[in-house]
């Protein structure tokens, strides 16, 4: 089942003539944006057009009673949202097609909740806010997560899929940033972790001594930033750091997974409960392109690969490396682990994982014949008239067969 990510933006004008153009093509499965983070598109297929898109924003009409915390609501900020009469409309328009519609949300990248929500941001382990990632283990994040779930069932979607629910790495932060510091992926997943009042809470409650392990990190970080960094050019491993900092290290890491697996499990529940599909998007092929297992590295972020995989209908990972090879050898690891039934893959038909158009063809085949035809495009917005020329060919002559 081909299917496309596509932001709200590009329906809004005219979404039955939109829909009937992406049907046309082969496309019957759509993640529509339903929350992004602050960026800006040059959205090719809508005449170059630039989409702005801001934290916080929910492109739709945020409904309280969703969230059983009060205080964890999305304050709204006004920015563009479909209004229910329009959602009603897209919805049909997709029935009518036989386009099932999905949504596609990225939770935790959200600086204007941080700032409406006190406390919520991660905080590391210098008590700096790493603003915009807000922090999974924190009771009101965790409400907000669960809340926004909700409102995504219920305004009907036939799948959901979820982006950014874990940790994120300590570069993936603001619009302009600054390091001058040749520092290695150890030293900065270090100052990646959270130390806020929520976690060290977590950490206090399965008997850890936070306060001696942050200091010996501190000690650590300091004299890697300020003089020669041990650690540049070795691999980051779970091992290579219980022997630099120790067994308490070492469970304040599963700590994190636990606590994360928690709320992994409530989402489930809320997902089987209302009989909707999900999928998790993992960015681990993009965030480590060097390794051929990047869904081991998913611990940086607090994320068990099996506790994913049980509780969500399919594991997505978005293959955007730079050559076919690349990403057949990735996803096929991904099978050899999960199974392809559990299994959907993303493709970016755009530079720079394709060069050229005359690429897109045997990629395209080749990734379609290992899942299975059960693919998403990333981007609507991104994809050229060519590629567009090409991919529509190409799922015409997939269906026939």
């Amino acid at each position: 089942m081909p299917g496309l990510f596509i932001l709200p933006q590009s329906l809004a004008d005219d979404p039955q003539s939109e829909l009937a153009k992406i049907a046309d093509s082969g496309i019957d499965s759509l993640n529509l944006c339903m929350k992004y983070h602050a960026s800006r598109h040059l959205s090719i297929r809508n005449q170059a057009a630039m989409i702005h898109t801001r934290d916080g924003d929910h492109f739709y009409p945020v409904n309280p009673k969703s969230y059983s915390v009060e205080n964890s609501r999305p304050y709204d900020h006004g920015g563009f949202k479909l209004n229910l009469a329009e959602f009603g409309l897209l919805k049909k328009s997709a029935d009518r097609l036989s386009i099932s519609l999905g949504a596609w949300s990225v939770f935790l990248h959200d600086a204007q909740f941080g700032l409406d929500h006190p406390g919520t941001f991660v905080s590391n382990l210098f008590g700096q806010s790493l603003q915009p990632n807000l922090c999974p283990i924190n009771p009101i994040v965790q409400s907000y997560i669960l809340g926004h779930t909700r409102e995504l069932i219920g305004l009907g979607f036939r799948h959901i899929c979820f982006e950014s629910i874990g940790f994120s790495g300590f570069r993936h932060n603001e619009h302009h940033e600054r390091y001058f510091v040749n520092s290695s992926p150890t030293t900065e997943f270090l100052m990646s972790i959270c130390f806020c009042a929520a976690c060290t809470s977590l950490f206090a409650q399965n008997g850890l001594n936070h306060t001696q392990v942050k200091k010996v990190m501190q000690d650590k970080v300091l004299q890697a930033l300020n003089g020669q960094d041990e650690w540049l050019g070795d691999e980051l491993t779970k091992s290579a750091l219980e022997v630099a900092l120790g067994n308490e290290f070492s469970q304040l890491l599963e700590v994190r997974v636990r606590g994360i697996s928690d709320l992994i499990t409530e989402i489930g529940e809320i997902l089987k409960d209302a009989n909707v599909s999900s999928r998790f998007l993992d960015g681990s092929p993009i965030s480590n392109r060097v390794s051929d297992h990047p869904y081991e590295d998913l611990w940086q972020s607090g994320l068990d690969i099996s506790k994913l995989a049980h509780t969500f209908d399919y594991i997505e990972p978005l293959l955007y490396r730079f050559t076919t090879e690349e990403n057949l050898r990735v996803f096929s690891n991904y099978k050899d682990l999960l199974g392809g039934e559990k299994l959907v893959g993303a493709l970016r038909p755009a530079y720079p994982d394709l060069n050229s158009p005359h690429l897109l063809p045997d990629r395209v085949r080749r990734l379609f014949e290992i899942t299975g035809g059960e693919f998403d495009f990333y981007l609507y917005e991104i994809i050229r008239d060519p590629e567009w020329e090409i991919l529509s060919k190409l799922l015409a002559l997939s269906s026939s067969n």
